[in-house]
């Protein structure tokens, strides 16, 4: 099986009540595994600040999980994007094969 990648905005930041310019979110991303029947999971949380476009979108249209998870990775590019999903599959590799363990007596 392979590791599923799901990303989500866990909260976003607006300039005032009036405008509701969206100007940062915070980001989680969850990888999750099953094997044999043993669930292995590696969450990433961080925050992205946006860019201010020169035409703001109408807040109820923008502030949307998908809208905004969007706007988060491309603000963060398609390299770090990868980074992030390759770390936590990593880490969840890592789960499955631990590198360390305690010797037996």
């Amino acid at each position: 099986m392979a590791v599923t990648i799901t990303w989500k905005i866990s909260k976003e930041f607006h300039n005032n009540e009036t405008e509701k310019y969206i100007y940062g979110v915070e980001v989680e991303t969850k990888g999750t595994e099953t094997v044999d029947s043993k669930n292995y999971e590696s969450i990433s949380r961080r925050r992205v600040d946006l860019d201010r476009p020169d035409t703001l979108v109408a807040y109820t249209t923008f502030n949307k999980q998908s809208t905004l998870v969007t706007a988060a990775k491309t603000k963060l590019g398609t390299e770090t994007v990868t980074n992030i999903e390759n770390k936590i599959k990593s880490k969840i590799a890592e789960q499955q094969n631990p590198l360390s363990s305690i010797p037996p007596d």
